[in-house]
C-alpha cells in the first residue's frame, strides 16, 4: 500500500458525458467530463503482481493509489470512469477500498486510449 507522500500526481477521474452526440462517419462521439481531481501513486505492475493481475484481467497493467471518495463506493459506476494523466488514459477495471476502511482505494487499471 503506498503512503500518502507517494501521491504525487495529480490525476482528473472522468466520466463519459451523455449525449455526446456523432463524430466522423457518424458514429456515437464520446466526449469525457472531469468528474473530480485529486492526487494519485501510479505504479506499474511488474513480475509478480502483473502475473496476478493478469489471471483476472489480461489488460490491467497498472496500480493507481488514491484517497476514498464516495464515488468510488459503487463499483459499476467506478468502473465506468477512467483517469486522465497528462495525456496519459487509464481505463479503470477494478476498484479496491483497502480493508473496507473508506481511507485508501487501489485501482487496477489499463493504459490506453478510451474512447468510449
Amino acid at each position: 500500500m503506498s503512503r500518502g507522500g507517494d501521491r504525487r500526481h495529480l490525476v482528473h477521474v472522468q466520466a463519459q458525458a451523455p449525449n455526446a452526440g456523432l463524430g466522423t462517419l457518424s458514429a456515437p462521439a464520446a466526449q469525457w467530463r472531469t468528474v473530480f481531481s485529486t492526487k494519485a501513486s501510479i505504479s506499474q505492475l511488474s513480475g509478480r503482481e502483473l502475473l496476478a493481475a493478469q489471471a483476472i484481467n489480461v489488460e490491467i497493467s497498472h496500480q493507481i493509489g488514491v484517497i476514498y471518495r464516495p464515488e468510488w463506493a459503487n463499483p459499476k459506476l467506478a468502473a465506468s470512469y477512467r483517469i486522465l494523466f497528462g495525456s496519459r488514459v487509464f481505463n479503470i477495471h477494478m476498484v479496491d477500498n483497502v480493508d473496507e476502511r473508506n481511507r485508501d482505494v487501489l485501482i487496477q487499471a489499463s493504459e490506453g486510449l478510451n474512447d468510449g
